[in-house]
């Protein structure tokens, strides 16, 4: 009950932060606050969901093996904000042989918001990896990446190719390695439309020994 209680600690302060760090962002020229889009991780996907009921600008949203509902009966846990996802275009993927963060949450979120994506059902959509656990297999890892950057391109697509006009904050507890796959998977041709900046958020939790890490990647880091 402490680890957890710690854990959804650190998930909540991140979350509260995301608005902070939009305002930055915004003060400084670095994105439009109509062109925001965030994706995470494990712990990265409970702050995404977090972030999207703590903050209206976040226009996409794309969790990976997070959860909506904690454990805790905490009032800021997103499944009890229905109301505040719409019209966030939301992409949760999961897997079903996960033990560590159960699917039946996130499948159950996008079951009850289906009435409230009723006039825009196209901005909502889940997608479950039936043989994969926590730990995705390396093709259920690059379909995820891919659907990940294909949801960005659909709903926060550049207007310009080279204009810097869109932000994506990537949210992590694990390193640079999911954004690094994320950057794969958007600098293809197929994903060549989307220009922006990304923005890594690494932060200490419980159970890992990250550091926190704020560190903004030009598009043109993709070729790195």
């Amino acid at each position: 009950m402490q680890l957890e209680a710690a854990f959804l600690s650190a998930v909540r302060a991140t979350a509260q932060e995301v608005p902070l760090i939009i305002d930055a962002l915004i003060e400084r020229g670095w994105a439009y606050p109509e062109r925001i889009g965030i994706s995470g991780h494990s712990f990265g996907g409970f702050v995404t969901y977090a972030a999207v009921v703590t903050d209206k600008r976040i226009q996409v949203a794309a969790p990976v093996l997070g959860s909506p509902e904690w454990k805790l009966p905490w009032p800021e846990s997103p499944h009890l904000h229905l109301d505040k996802f719409f019209p966030t275009a939301l992409l949760s993927q999961t897997a079903s042989k996960d033990t560590r963060v159960l699917p039946d949450f996130a499948r159950a979120l996008h079951h009850q918001l289906v009435s409230c994506y009723a006039q825009a059902p196209e901005r909502l959509h889940y997608i479950e990896y039936p043989n994969s656990s926590h730990d995705l297999s390396e093709g259920d890892w690059e379909q995820a990446w891919n659907a990940a950057a294909r949801w960005f391109e659909t709903f926060l697509p550049s207007r310009a190719k080279t204009v810097l006009d869109s932000c994506l904050l990537v949210v992590t507890c694990s390193g640079s390695d999911h954004l690094h796959k994320l950057l794969y998977s958007l600098k293809t041709p197929l994903n060549a439309t989307l220009q922006a900046t990304f923005l890594l958020i690494q932060r200490r939790t419980p159970t890992t020994n990250a550091y926190p890490l704020l560190a903004a990647l030009h598009p043109s880091a993709r070729t790195a």
